[in-house]
């Protein structure tokens, strides 16, 4: 019987990954996980295999399930005077202007393979080595430098990427210039490292072969990252925010991850905007939500990654709540934010002893409790 799968994407090649993976029999989660993967190989600069990722699962027999797949603190069993080094300050043009720290002290762990594999171990009918071919199959021969990646690169190609031999070449012509829109980029070890996660599983990224790789290159730069960081990630399966819109639920990833917790914001202040197709006014609404939304994010205060802790995911935790309680429309049902488990510190960044129990929007304030554990 012949299936519909849709598939949105970044770019071609990564649908093109999703549809071949459904081509061969797989279901929409094996396809959304095809995609992820050729995404995370060929959106040059932007993410990588050793990104974040939250994946959010609804299967239509079970409750939704995120995936976190968030970057973790590293700096297990490392001498204090590896923590702040091997970092360099850096200033860009990009967005109005950012300050950000580059180098091997800015590496963490990334957890998108680690979260895809676990999505594949619970919901995929393909096997891993099929999902991980179909993203080979898209770079083997190279591939485009998207729009977005050369935007992004326009600004930091130097700064970020110019200082490091291996990243500079990728994206570098012979005479050291940007290398334009549409240009094949070929990163070396791409395919082979596929092929090993391929072949070995998820887990091969952080305790095996590639992993220890990693975590080698990352010391022998000064960083902080080490082979007991790498082999100490596990991915965790969390409850979802849950918004209510006109209707439709929907499930996002609950803070600390910000982005879910900004979309299930932005839809409750836009209530039944539009109301049938998007007009002027209604692109205009969108747009002075986000602006509320991502200006009220800007005055959070700023947590020193040194002491964050309780109290940084506290202040993020509120973030559903106090954004989506103003401007409600009369008789629209609450934003709820239920179960949600957060930590910090090397090695992992959750905290274990605070729960949210329920966040609605609507009220004047978030509820919230200790539970020990």
């Amino acid at each position: 019987m012949s299936r519909a799968v849709g598939i949105a994407g970044p770019s071609e090649l990564a649908v093109r990954a999703g549809a071949a993976a459904a081509a061969a029999g797989g279901n929409a989660v094996d396809a959304a996980i095809s995609a992820a993967l050729a995404a995370l190989c060929t959106e040059t600069a932007i993410v990588g295999l050793d990104a974040a990722a939250y994946v959010t699962v609804w299967h239509p027999d079970q409750p939704p399930v995120v995936i976190d797949g968030g970057i973790v603190m590293p700096g297990l069993g490392q001498p204090a005077l590896r923590f702040g080094a091997a970092g360099r300050p850096v200033s860009l043009d990009y967005g109005g202007g950012m300050e950000t720290v580059v180098g091997y002290g800015a590496v963490g762990v990334g957890g998108a393979v680690a979260a895809l594999g676990e999505a594949a171990a619970g919901w995929s009918s393909l096997p891993w080595d099929a999902l991980v071919a179909t993203a080979a199959d898209q770079v083997r021969d190279g591939f485009p430098l998207s729009r977005a990646s050369h935007t992004w690169l326009q600004y930091s190609h130097r700064e970020i990427f110019g200082w490091q031999a291996e990243s500079a070449a990728v994206i570098h012509d012979e005479d050291g210039a940007l290398l334009p829109a549409g240009a094949t980029i070929r990163v070396p070890g791409l395919v082979d490292t596929l092929e090993t996660l391929g072949r070995e599983g998820p887990g091969a990224f952080y305790g095996g072969r590639l992993g220890d790789q990693i975590a080698a290159c990352v010391q022998g730069g000064g960083g902080l990252l080490g082979r007991r960081d790498r082999r100490a990630y596990r991915a965790q399966r969390r409850e979802p925010t849950h918004c209510q819109v006109d209707g439709w639920s929907i499930a996002v990833p609950p803070p600390p991850a910000v982005g879910g917790t900004a979309l299930a914001a932005m839809l409750a202040r836009m209530g039944g905007t539009p109301a049938a197709a998007w007009d002027a006014a209604a692109v205009a609404r969108l747009a002075t939500v986000q602006r509320e939304v991502f200006e009220f994010l800007r005055t959070l205060p700023f947590v020193d990654p040194a002491r964050i802790g309780i109290w940084g995911d506290r202040c993020r935790a509120g973030i559903a709540a106090r954004l989506g309680a103003q401007r409600r429309r009369p008789g629209r049902p609450p934003l709820t934010v239920d179960g949600a488990r957060f930590g910090a510190g090397p090695g992992r960044t959750r905290l274990r002893d605070y729960r949210i129990l329920r966040l609605r929007v609507g009220g004047t304030r978030a509820a919230h409790r200790h539970l020990a554990e």
